[in-house]
């Protein structure tokens, strides 16, 4: 009787959990695929926008960037505010940011809406395994757990073959356009089936959050820059020297 209680607590009751997997899936699959999707327009983007194709892979390298940056203080945020409220959050922002790269004709504004695009997307991505965790029941967590990794693996593949098909026959803008039809399913399958876990108590670290964000991008650009010149016998002791000073920066900025 009292496993019969708990599970009925413990999680969503199956009609409702279908559809917020579904939810939580679209919104992992958009923010999956638009973050490769868009490597086979590359050719055609610095074409139609007048730059070298070294610069179109802004487009892909500020995506990447932006999102690792701000996962994890996206996931502690979500902590306090409530897991679906930074869902939607996210994919309103997604949505927006999606229909703005469309009508982008220049590449500083794409790289823009494009790092933005990479907030709302990380907003939904840090706090989807939360999610899944109170969609599911704890005896069936691994069965959530598992279509989301599925979902993941699935749109990395299937995305290079959709930004071939898209550009077969339509323009490189339509690309972007693709994902809008994932994030409005998402935001109205969540808005009605997505549950909203505690809150934490605890106070937001601003300070860690940010010190966090910036451990992560200098060694990105740093291996960049020895890609570029790697006639500089400085450029490895300069990686190396600004990861061990990022790394300790954010142990020192750990709660004790």
């Amino acid at each position: 009787m009292n496993d019969n209680n708990r599970m009925s607590t413990d999680g969503l009751p199956t009609p409702g959990r279908y559809l917020a997997i579904m939810a939580v899936s679209c919104g992992t699959a958009l923010a999956v695929i638009d973050g490769s999707i868009v490597t086979v327009a590359l050719p055609t983007l610095a074409h139609d926008l007048g730059v070298d194709s070294s610069a179109a892979v802004l487009v892909v390298t500020v995506y990447q960037l932006v999102l690792v940056m701000t996962l994890l203080p996206f996931s502690a945020l979500g902590s306090r505010i409530g897991l679906r409220r930074l869902y939607q959050y996210g994919q309103v922002m997604f949505l927006v940011s999606t229909i703005l790269c469309f009508f982008a004709r220049s590449l500083p504004f794409l790289l823009v809406v494009r790092a933005i695009q990479a907030l709302g997307a990380a907003a939904s991505l840090s706090v989807s395994s939360g999610l899944i965790r109170a969609i599911y029941p704890t005896r069936q967590l691994g069965r959530g757990l598992g279509i989301n990794n599925v979902v993941v693996s699935s749109g990395g593949a299937i995305a290079p073959t959709l930004g071939g098909l898209i550009l077969s026959v339509a323009s490189w803008p339509w690309i972007f356009a693709a994902a809008a039809p994932l994030a409005l399913l998402s935001l109205v399958l969540g808005r009605q089936a997505l549950p909203e876990p505690q809150l934490h108590e605890e106070p937001y670290d601003v300070l860690g959050a940010v010190l966090r964000a910036r451990s992560l991008p200098s060694p990105s650009f740093d291996v960049n820059w020895n890609r570029r010149c790697p006639s500089c016998p400085w450029t490895c002791w300069r990686s190396r020297c600004s990861l061990y000073r990022r790394s300790v920066r954010s142990w020192h900025s750990l709660p004790r």
